[in-house]
């Protein structure tokens, strides 16, 4: 099942990830195992390594996987 996590936006305008995983567990307890995010990263792939890396690393914790 397919689900796009909402982003949510920090005072700051960037991504504020601790926000945006707490939609995660109640998305996955809907049925949710596809999950998508639409997230700006650099054209860079370095750039954009690093840019995911937290993003990763937050949605492992949220998902008990950390």
């Amino acid at each position: 099942v397919v689900g796009t996590l909402p982003i949510t936006k920090g005072a700051d305008g960037g991504v504020d990830l601790g926000a945006t995983m707490a939609a995660v567990p109640a998305l996955a307890e809907a049925g949710v195992t596809d999950f998508r995010a639409y997230l700006p990263l650099s054209d860079d792939p370095a750039e954009a390594e690093d840019q995911l890396s937290p993003v990763v690393a937050a949605f492992r914790q949220a998902v008990g996987r950390a």
